[in-house]
């Protein structure tokens, strides 16, 4: 994912979903926000908007900071206080022409994200998610007009955290509602899924291309999880190929903290060590990156990630936050002991009762590789927010 348009706000990470229960409904008040252009949005009647502000932010902690990170609804993962049911979301140096909406049911579970651009219906697309009365994410669905996908779950692994694969436990840049999340229908298929033991996945790409997949997630006497995959892929006109892998994942202390998993070059290695509160520390990967988190309640959030970054160079990406872990400032690819490649500023913030942020400024400063200024541009981001009664 390009980082220019990630972090787009404290978001949800891993498309996972864990039994949860209905947070408390709470009456909302704060700051309005309108998209761009001027338009707010109109509602359904069944929730209620953000009206102009009347009360102070109210940044107190609130009590689900204290509940395990894979025992939270997709609402709390995401870091979002009160019971949101909807976020209009503008995305960074896009925000005139494209956003994001992301729905929430009154339990807190994700059920949809739309993508879509103001100037077309080309790029638009939709993914929905079903839930069974245990809060267990049992379906998704997948179209952009031109394909189709999903997949269905089965849950018989009881309470063990589930790593979905072998290797993304975690996104690269935490925890993302991002202008392209869910875009790339497989990369829905990452995270942690308590007592996760089947998955199939099924694509059609324009009526010519199929892809079918089938995980299995076995744990064995040690502790530790065998995940075999079933990929059967082709033109749909011909017979399908069929190929078997295999990934395995050691656990220490209920969560996975290394896995081995195929690629086209040979196998690779993963390792994630945790926090006490189920967040990640850090995360390190054979050839790949280093990723340090930033240590906090809220949400999972990166602090530092170096080796090889960006455009396929060597380099450091950092990240700071203010009190509230709202991200204040990132520099992307360092260069050495020069300028890094891209300085984001995020200064200027407003935000509703709940103490969610509604709009932000962006200042981007980009360098070119000799360290010349390559012209500072500057962007307003907006989160138009609606809540449930």
């Amino acid at each position: 994912m390009n980082r220019t348009v990630t972090l787009l706000l404290l978001g949800l990470f891993v498309f996972a979903c864990t039994p949860s229960q209905p947070e408390q409904n709470q009456k909302p008040s704060g700051q309005e926000t309108q998209k761009p252009g001027g338009e707010t949005p109109s509602g359904n009647g069944s929730g209620t908007e953000t009206p102009p502000a009347t009360e102070e932010p109210d940044f107190s902690d609130p009590d689900w900071y204290q509940t395990f990170f894979w025992d939270r609804t997709d609402r709390q993962k995401a870091g979002l206080r009160g019971p949101v049911k909807s976020i209009y979301a503008s995305t960074p140096i896009y925000s005139d022409d494209r956003y994001n909406i992301f729905t929430f049911d009154k339990a807190g579970h994700l059920v949809k994200n739309e993508f879509k651009r103001i100037d077309t219906d080309e790029y638009n697309h939709t993914t929905t998610y079903t839930y069974d009365d245990a809060g267990h994410r049992i379906k998704m669905e997948f179209t952009d007009g031109r394909r189709k996908s999903g997949y269905t779950c089965e849950y018989k692994n009881g309470n063990r955290y589930v790593a979905v694969n072998g290797k993304d436990w975690i996104h690269q840049d935490g925890v993302l509602l991002g202008d392209d999340a869910g875009y790339v229908d497989c990369q829905d298929l990452v995270g942690i899924l308590k007592g996760l033991s089947k998955i199939h996945f099924e694509r059609l790409d324009e009526g010519v291309w199929v892809d079918i997949r089938d995980y299995e997630y076995v744990f064995g006497e040690d502790g530790n999880l065998t995940i075999t995959l079933t990929q059967s892929s082709g033109q749909e006109s011909t017979s399908l190929t069929e190929k078997v892998s295999t990934s395995y994942v050691t656990y220490k202390d209920g969560l996975p903290c290394s896995g081995v998993y195929p690629t086209d070059l040979g196998s690779r290695e993963v390792k994630v060590q945790w926090q006490s509160n189920g967040m990640p520390a850090q995360k390190w990967e054979t050839g790949g990156e280093t990723i340090d988190y930033e240590a906090n309640n809220r949400t999972v959030l990166p602090k530092k990630i170096y080796g090889t970054v960006g455009w396929g160079g060597m380099g450091a990406s950092e990240f700071f936050y203010d009190e509230h872990f709202d991200l204040v400032k990132r520099s992307l690819d360092a260069n050495d002991d020069k300028n890094g490649l891209h300085y984001d500023d995020y200064s200027t913030y407003t935000y509703d009762k709940y103490g969610n942020w509604t709009s932000r400024k962006e200042v981007h400063t980009p360098y070119f590789w000799d360290g010349t200024d390559a012209g500072k541009r500057t962007y307003t981001v907006y989160n138009v927010m609606e809540y449930y009664e």
